[in-house]
């Protein structure tokens, strides 16, 4: 009797799933994987969901799950079971996989399996930054005792709490990027390394290329540019403008400004201040994130930024890659200095940036550029 193939399931609602579960989906190609996009933003899910159904050697199907409507989610649920039907339909051997096992739409689609009989394994995707230091308000009164019984109120009997991102009772194991940094509740769980050899997989280039749609003048960048400054949010970069600004010109002491780019924030709104703060200085395209171009960076490129999950899933993308994070006030960089620590990215006063770049061996940095 021939033996039935397994389905595995992704549920992807933002661009670091999907390079997870691209991952995961080529260490299990023999399997059929099925990408299963969660509704939210439109030009994501057109963008993303594109680029999965012409990658057929990756995810061998693609499918999207209805939107939620209605008051309190009733009419959503009905949608959800509905696409479970026909999503899941005679199979036994199945595997799920999520960021984000707090998503209804998740513990909806397991309490359906369940309580239809099926026996599915249920994994959760590293969704960076939390699955080490843990969910941001996991200790506040709110978090741990009343939104739990709200949820169950507006969701019944399929609710399982997570105190934090992927340790609810649906989980049993964890695919993440460094087992032994992950959050204690979190190692409570069956602990896979995500394989990271995938990222430089020529089937996953092609579909980064793809997703992030560059033209040649971006490309060469890419191929060419020798550090990449990732910036933080709007509103922070503006209080701290003239610290940039002083960067700008200590980078410019050891690199020519056109080896340098800069990457904005997805969200900003003022392109201008960026080109006014790093004058002469490569700028990349805002809206593409970060997850799809570091894999496409030349290999003596080196990547700034502040304290923050880009330079973490930057640090498991491409291991080898120098990677410095500038120190900030606050409590992000005293939660997360130990875990860089670990994974040997420095945290480095800005004004001492310039020095720790010397230092590197990297022997296309010169001393001066006049």
């Amino acid at each position: 009797m021939t033996e039935k193939l397994m389905h595995r399931y992704y549920f992807i609602s933002s661009p670091l799933h999907f390079c997870v579960a691209s991952s995961i989906a080529m260490q299990h190609e023999n399997d059929l994987n099925i990408a299963v996009f969660v509704q939210g933003s439109q030009t994501f899910i057109k963008k993303y969901g594109e680029a999965a159904e012409q990658s057929p050697e990756i995810f061998g199907k693609v499918a999207y799950l209805a939107a939620r409507t209605g008051k309190l989610n009733i009419s959503a649920r009905k949608a959800w079971y509905k696409s479970y039907e026909q999503l899941f339909e005679g199979q036994q051997q199945l595997a799920i996989y999520t960021g984000n096992d707090r998503r209804p739409e998740f513990q909806s689609a397991m309490y359906w399996l369940v309580t239809n009989g099926k026996e599915p394994d249920a994994y959760y995707m590293d969704e960076g930054t939390v699955t080490y230091i843990g969910h941001k308000s996991m200790r506040s009164f709110q978090h741990r005792y009343i939104d739990p019984i709200l949820k169950k109120l507006l969701y019944g009997k399929l609710w399982k709490n997570a105190l934090t991102t992927g340790t609810s009772p649906w989980i049993e194991s964890a695919c993440v990027a460094f087992p032994d940094l992950v959050h204690p509740r979190l190692q409570e769980k069956k602990l896979l390394a995500i394989d990271v050899s995938a990222f430089t997989d020529e089937r996953f280039l092609r579909m980064a290329l793809t997703i992030a749609d560059l033209d040649e003048a971006q490309q060469g960048i890419l191929n060419q540019v020798s550090l990449v400054l990732t910036l933080p949010y709007e509103a922070y970069f503006l209080k701290q403008r003239h610290r940039y600004a002083e960067l700008a010109v200590q980078l410019k002491s050891i690199y020519s400004p056109n080896q340098i780019a800069v990457k904005p924030h997805p969200r900003i709104s003022n392109h201008h201040i960026i080109s006014e703060t790093f004058p002469g200085f490569q700028v990349l395209d805002s809206s593409v994130g970060m997850e799809l171009l570091v894999p496409l960076l030349n290999s003596q490129c080196a990547i700034v930024g502040d304290v923050s999950s880009v330079l973490l899933t930057a640090k498991w993308l491409r291991p080898n890659m120098p990677i410095y994070a500038l120190a900030q006030e606050g409590d992000a960089s005293s939660q997360l200095a130990e875990i860089y620590q670990h994974l040997a990215i420095p945290i480095v006063a800005m004004e001492d940036l310039a020095s720790s770049l010397t230092h590197n061996t990297n022997p296309d940095i010169s001393t001066s550029h006049g």
